[in-house]
């Protein structure tokens, strides 16, 4: 199981989670849409039925792990994930059980200010069942990067080389430490 602190929200009639993942939470628990489908699937589904094209793997290694390992003002976009609803939860605040010292067990939002209550019912726990690797709909080339600078550091150093830079002058990167923002999207 995996739980992270989401704010849920919907849009049309997709319920989706803002949330913050680690890292290697990122790339240990979410695929590419080339490797979650089988090969058979992936071809069956032709040009216009998949939901992502092939990562271009050189754009990943030249142009977006290196601009993680050697930029401290690094950003990007959410990753968007899909969800299985059926193999997650989400407890609001609105109802999460807490013991107050001398007023015994209450809900999280009974200690909130007035003006605070009506938006605890979106702020919250997700809690998903760890089943194997989730889906990217948006993001599969972020994630790839991220997964380069944590396993591929031999390929970059080679890449950094061939640029004239030394991979070991960027080594306090911190890129493991980074909060990755990710929807997920029921």
């Amino acid at each position: 199981m995996t739980t992270v602190a989401a704010v849920k929200g919907k849009m049309g009639n997709y319920e989706y989670f803002q949330c913050t993942m680690k890292t290697k939470d990122v790339i240990t628990r979410t695929q590419t849409a080339v490797n979650f489908f089988t090969e058979e699937t992936w071809e069956e589904m032709g040009e216009t039925g998949r939901v992502q094209r092939v990562p271009n793997l050189k754009r990943v290694m030249d142009e977006i792990a290196p601009y993680l390992v050697k930029s401290k003002k690094r950003f990007f976009n959410s990753i968007v994930v899909l969800l299985d609803e059926k193999k997650c939860q989400f407890q609001s605040l609105e109802n999460f059980p807490v013991n107050v010292p001398g007023q015994g067990a209450q809900v999280v939002s009974s200690l909130f200010l007035p003006e605070y209550k009506s938006k605890s019912q979106n702020i919250g726990f997700l809690t998903i069942e760890d089943t194997g690797h989730m889906l990217i709909l948006d993001g599969q080339h972020r994630m790839l990067a991220l997964k380069a600078v944590v396993e591929d550091q031999d390929k970059l150093r080679k890449i950094f080389e061939k640029n004239g830079e030394n991979y070991d002058d960027f080594k306090n990167h911190e890129v493991l430490n980074d909060d990755i923002s990710i929807v997920f999207l029921n």
